[in-house]
């Protein structure tokens, strides 16, 4: 044996073994408080963002989907509509609606239908509303903040429905910006032919 080769230094136990140095309690507890704590703060930042992520998908689905139900039911009501459709630069779309007489089984003129956007701008969202005749006004959408009809030649009705989502996450803008984190807005077009000249 190399009398020159050193020997590993440290505590030799009863027995002749060399005794090898581990981990304390203290070390352990240390080491064990700061894997809790980054695992801890990673867990609230992923539950943070998921929550805002599910509050943006479900005010988009929400908003869009009421959006879209009531430009389905305005164009609906466009198809028994009679010529001529008065389009307001303000927002708002007026027509008679056809009906057809129980016992002639004509159509013939029925009620004014009037769709307009309620407290509808670029910075704050109002409702769409629809009243027939003298009832009270039905709300149709909600979260609008603008809602255009434009009447073209020859009974073509273009209507537009812009819908703003509201994620709870800062100030409306008067800027659209669908693809906008917070509070995007979204727009919805449809045209009509209005095919029905008259009634009798």
């Amino acid at each position: 044996m190399n009398p020159d080769r050193r020997r590993p230094s440290g505590p030799i136990g009863p027995l002749g073994r060399r005794l090898e140095r581990g981990l304390t309690l203290a070390e352990i507890l240390v080491v064990s408080a700061v894997v809790a704590t980054s695992v801890g703060g990673l867990t609230m930042v992923l539950v943070d963002a998921g929550g805002r992520v599910w509050t943006r998908t479900d005010g988009q689905l929400t908003t869009l989907s009421h959006a879209q139900s009531a430009l389905d039911r305005l164009t609906q009501d466009l198809y028994t509509a009679r010529q001529p459709v008065t389009c307001s630069a303000g927002g708002s779309l007026s027509f008679t609606k056809l009906v057809r007489n129980a016992a002639t089984q004509q159509l013939i003129a029925g009620p004014v239908v009037t769709y307009s956007c309620v407290g509808c701008s670029s910075t704050a969202p109002g409702t769409l509303t629809k009243v027939e005749g003298t009832g009270a006004p039905q709300v149709m959408a909600s979260g609008l903040t603008g809602f255009t009809s434009t009447c073209l030649s020859e009974g073509l009705v273009r209507i537009t429905l812009t819908s703003r989502v509201n994620t709870g996450q800062g100030a409306f803008t008067p800027t659209c910006d669908p693809s906008a984190w917070t509070n995007p807005c979204y727009t919805l077009e449809s045209q009509v032919w209005v095919r029905n000249p008259g009634g009798s």
